[in-house]
């Protein structure tokens, strides 16, 4: 068969009726651009896929000749049906500086325009090793700090602050620093018995405006019932109210939040009018205030976490029992001092039930939390609810290989995704850390092991300014008294 002909005029009349001829590239797929008057970029030398564990980085890189040459790279996260353009990335080289897990099956390409039109390369696809998380520190040389179950918070400096539950010198709990490069130093060592500066600290560490660090023991003080304390980061510690098991409550298991005036927030377990615990204030001048108290029927009862300032300046909080089926209560502070309760768990089989950890109020306004109890399969969940108290249940904990029973809070990490720890499940049954999208889509980022990272971890997440995740495990390590791990998710 003989090749058509086109004739000079006929070839200009086609010109003329388009500034372009398309050659391939369908899909996303490699294609040349040719403009008239002038030869399309050549590729010599193709993108190569890339391999890089979670944290890492890599270099995606193509060669053309040309005239006038300039690029575009972009990416795809649906196999070439839409292509995002990067911002910046307009050379030769494009380097992806912090791959994340999620960009896994991620597929990458350039387009090359010249003097003559374009040419764009083939796509080539990003695989992401597993996250993998490491024991920064771990605990159980006497005198030294055993079983953290505290949040850790991390400080200006960028070292790590914390808490453990027991070990020191009285054997009744210290405050801890760990450096970024995982150099772990006792800072203080708490007391034991009535009059004692506090013992037995449980719930997270919270950096102040002031620069101090703001947290609660459960036992201790000056009538055993639990403390609110201030702490240097050098490990001064001052008092600043001692529960006396009365009207102002007994035994805060929780941390305690302090907004942007100093004011500290905080619940008790105990306590309180109806012996149910309380919900206090401690203003900057240290006057102490109790907000509400626990209880009442169709009231929440026994809160194990802090409440947390909304954006509409109420406090929002969880209680792990009462409520109206018994179960657990969402409940709510207006700035004037009004209490209601937002959501009682528990209304049907499968609901969730038991909210422990802090509620976290995301960038979407909603607020979102965990429950140990409950669910479809029992394990615990993962819910949203909105400031006018509608509910929505995202995700239930217990199929195999899953996360199993979230203690602490949620964090929202830089991707905008959620971040949790489950003190059981996971592929080795230890524990987990799980990611969930503000969709509901969860999955879980690393299993723990126990003497290498750590296992059944209770505190909850910090994320420092690179993307790595920071947490603590009550148990694991050497002497099984437990770590602080570092996490790239």
């Amino acid at each position: 068969m003989r090749n058509p002909t086109f004739h000079p005029s006929r070839r200009a009349a086609l010109l003329g009726a388009a500034s372009a001829l398309v050659l391939g590239g369908c899909g996303g797929g490699p294609g040349v651009t040719v403009t008239p008057g002038g030869d399309p970029p050549s590729i010599s030398s193709q993108p190569a896929a890339a391999t890089a564990a979670t944290g890492g980085s890599v270099t995606f890189s193509v060669a053309a000749s040309g005239s006038g040459l300039a690029y575009q790279w972009r990416y795809s996260v649906d196999q070439g049906v839409r292509w995002t353009e990067i911002a910046g990335a307009v050379g030769a080289s494009y380097v992806l500086a912090a791959v994340h897990a999620y960009m896994n099956g991620w597929q990458y390409q350039v387009v090359v325009t010249g003097s003559g039109g374009t040419t764009t390369s083939k796509p080539v696809t990003l695989t992401v090793a597993p996250a993998t998380g490491a024991a920064l520190a771990s605990f159980g040389v006497a005198p030294d700090g055993r079983h953290p179950t505290a949040t850790p918070a991390l400080g200006s400096d960028g070292f790590l602050y914390g808490a453990t539950l027991d070990g020191g010198s009285a054997g009744t709990g210290t405050l801890f620093r760990v450096s970024p490069a995982g150099e772990r130093a006792q800072l203080h060592s708490f007391g034991s018995g009535a009059g004692s500066e506090g013992s037995g600290p449980l719930g997270g560490l919270t950096l102040g405006p002031d620069g101090f660090l703001y947290g609660t023991t459960s036992n201790g003080g000056t009538f055993n019932n639990g403390v609110v304390f201030r702490a240097t980061t050098d490990g001064a510690v001052t008092p600043l109210h001692s529960f006396s098991g009365g009207s102002d409550g007994a035994v805060p298991y929780g941390g305690v939040s302090v907004a942007a005036d100093g004011t500290v927030y905080g619940t008790t377990f105990f306590g309180g009018a109806n012996g149910k615990g309380t919900v206090f204030r401690i203003g900057a001048g240290g006057a102490f205030t109790v907000l509400h108290a626990f209880g009442a029927a169709g009231d929440g009862e026994g809160a194990k976490s802090e409440p947390v300032l909304g954006t509409d300046g109420s406090l929002y909080g969880t209680t792990t029992g009462g409520g109206a089926h018994g179960k657990g209560t969402v409940y709510h502070i207006t700035a004037a001092g009004d209490y209601g309760v937002l959501h009682a768990f528990g209304a049907a089989a499968g609901d969730a039930q038991g909210p422990v950890g802090r509620l976290l109020q995301a960038s979407d306004g909603l607020f979102y939390g965990t429950t140990f109890d409950g669910g479809a399969s029992g394990g615990g969940t993962v819910f949203s609810l909105a400031a006018d108290g509608t509910f929505a249940l995202l995700h239930s904990f217990g199929a195999a290989g899953d996360a199993l029973r979230p203690y602490a809070g949620l964090l929202q990490g830089l991707d905008g995704h959620l971040y949790g720890t489950a003190a059981s499940g996971g592929a080795a049954g230890m524990g987990a850390v799980f990611r969930v999208t503000l969709a509901g889509a969860e999955s879980v980022v690393h299993s723990f092991t126990g003497t290498a990272d750590g296992r059944n971890p209770l505190a909850g997440l910090v994320q420092g300014a690179g993307g790595a995740l920071y947490g603590a495990c009550q148990f694991g390590g050497p002497a099984d008294q437990g770590t602080v791990f570092e996490l790239v998710p």
